[in-house]
Parts: C-alpha cells; structure tokens; sequence
C-alpha cells in the first residue's frame, strides 16, 4: 500500500473519531508531510491528507490559499 495512501486512510479515520468524540476541531502538526505538489501521490490532487480532513470534518475550502 503507498504509503501517501495509508496516511491518507489513518487522517480520515482520525477526522471520524474526532467527530464521533464531539471534539471542535483537529491540529495538523506538520504540514510539510502533505503532497504539495499531487505528484507524490500519483492522483494529481494538492495537499490530499489536509483536504481528506476538511473533507471529513465538512469544513468549507476556500478557492484559493490564503497568503502570509
């Protein structure tokens, strides 16, 4: 299994169990293990751990990053 995609299956799993917990929210801790690039990955989508979690957690996206 990639192990891209084995991150990508414990994050959802993690983002269930907060919601089953009742919890606010979710920390992510070091953003530089996400795919930037949706090379890694091989499917061609942008920070896919991070969007498995905004995806699970139904937090809405914005279209485009916000800039520091």
């Amino acid at each position: 299994m990639n192990a891209i995609f084995w991150k990508y299956v414990v994050c959802r799993a993690k983002a269930q169990w907060l919601k089953r917990k009742r919890y606010g929210g979710a920390m992510v801790w070091a953003l530089p293990l996400d795919d930037f690039t949706g090379r890694f990955c091989n499917e061609g989508v942008k920070f896919p751990l991070l969007r498995s979690l905004v995806s699970e957690l139904a937090i809405p996206l914005p279209e485009t990053p916000v800039k520091t």
